[in-house]
């Protein structure tokens, strides 16, 4: 994909969201790393360096420099490396660094750093809970089967009585272990039968 400067223009003042992010310099391998694993992990996006969170146009000194950095953190810094595009565009006679990361066939990807994967989240990476970390494992089996027994029965009879339900009120509910409780809940999602929504940076689910 290529962007003209007026695409540019356009793609910046949409502002942050869940697939375009801003950073104005490009001196924290960590936090570039967090961007480029968290739109990896859920549908992909656009990292724009050399602009900051309100949209204005700094630009960046070297184009050479972001290149190989960015290079460098996909190796060393994803596991496993995360794919991507880099684009290097000017706008108001400034250079700009455009990297657009498509979703990901081989999520989850984790950041080497706190061995943490990370998800997009509105316009904010945040670390993936046990339920998304299954659910994208779940999404490479090509036959998700749910069996529904006495912890699925318990769920929906809680959610419809009370709209939603977290994590770990699921897991003291059901009497499930944590990690069969996350598989029990990602299957449910994949099928579409229960959706998950974040409030508060909290993970909560309800019936679709």
């Amino acid at each position: 994909m290529r962007f003209s400067e007026a695409a540019l223009k356009s793609l910046i003042q949409q502002g942050e969201g869940i697939a375009l992010e801003f950073k104005r310099r490009i001196n924290h391998p960590k936090k570039i790393g967090k961007s480029l694993v968290a739109f990896a992990n859920t549908l992909g996006g656009f990292l724009i360096i050399g602009v900051d969170d309100n949209g204005f146009v700094y630009g960046i000194e070297d184009e050479k420099y972001p290149a190989e950095f960015i290079e460098m953190i996909s190796s060393s810094e994803c596991d496993p490396p995360v794919k991507y595009n880099l684009f290097s565009i000017k706008i108001d006679g400034k250079y700009v660094i455009l990297i657009e990361v498509p979703e990901s066939s081989i999520k989850p990807h984790f950041l080497k750093k706190d061995h943490s994967a990370y998800i997009r989240i509105g316009d904010k990476s945040l670390i993936a809970s046990q339920v998304q970390l299954a659910l994208m494992k779940e999404a490479n089996n090509k036959s998700t089967r749910v069996d529904f027994g006495e912890s699925e029965k318990l769920l929906f009879d809680y959610l419809s009585a009370y709209g939603t339900i977290t994590f770990q009120k699921f897991s003291v509910l059901s009497g499930l272990t944590e990690a069969e409780s996350s598989v029990r809940l990602s299957r449910l999602i994949a099928i579409g039968m229960i959706r998950s929504v974040f409030v508060d940076s909290t993970e909560h689910f309800s019936v679709v």
